[in-house]
């Protein structure tokens, strides 16, 4: 009994320390000043925050953020009337924009995720995986696979051009998410592309933030 409460208390202050690092974050990244500061904030040693790392606080915020997401959209009215693709286009974009505030501070949590490529690409499947189940595919043959490789296809792509968009509101991301939705209207035909494109991002490290300035000219339009 009381070991069950010592771990729910833990949890408990975990999850706050958490929550405000992410406060931080967006001024001073996703590093240990940030957990310091939300120490400071608890009024707790700041000891504390060598018990969590940084790559702790950047999967509890993608965790946060897909789940925020999926929870969201389950009960959208609007949502349920979407198409498909436009169910996984919104999916996509509404992720996308809860970072929007640490793109400033983004591709540091990105080098430190190529550093724990499995547990971050872990968490990036089952994204994938549980919006295109929200998007009703119950599939269970390869096209399973296929279809949760074009959602990261498109996600991670958008999501380093995101890096270094300064237009206001991301407007230029947005529309850079619509031409690559546009391009993968027909899924069967798109397959070898999105195999070859999602190996040489695995076999970069996935999220290398100089992957996006080493694209050949052209391949970002």
């Amino acid at each position: 009994m009381y070991k069950f409460i010592a771990k729910f208390h833990f949890c408990d202050i975990r999850n706050k320390l958490f929550n405000l690092s992410l406060i931080h974050a967006i001024n001073h990244g996703f590093n240990n000043k940030a957990l310091q500061q939300a120490c400071l904030d608890l009024n707790i040693s700041s000891a504390a925050s060598t018990v969590i790392q940084p790559i702790d606080l950047i999967h509890y915020s993608m965790r946060k953020w897909n789940r925020e997401i999926i929870d969201t959209m389950t009960f959208d009215e609007n949502f349920k009337q979407f198409t498909v693709p436009n169910k996984i286009k919104n999916l996509i974009k509404q992720r996308l924009q809860l970072q929007g505030p640490y793109m400033g501070r983004w591709n540091e949590a990105m080098a430190l995720g190529a550093q724990n490529a499995n547990q971050t690409s872990a968490i990036l499947w089952q994204f994938a995986d549980d919006s295109w189940y929200l998007a009703g595919d119950k599939s269970q043959d390869y096209n399973h696979y296929t279809k949760r490789m074009m959602f990261l296809y498109i996600y991670i792509s958008t999501e380093l051009f995101m890096l270094t968009d300064k237009s206001p509101n991301f407007f230029m991301t947005w529309d850079f998410l619509d031409r690559r939705m546009s391009e993968i209207k027909d899924f069967g035909s798109q397959i070898e592309l999105i195999s070859t494109t999602m190996k040489t991002l695995w076999n970069s490290g996935y999220y290398m933030t100089t992957m996006f300035y080493n694209f050949p000219k052209g391949t970002l339009k």
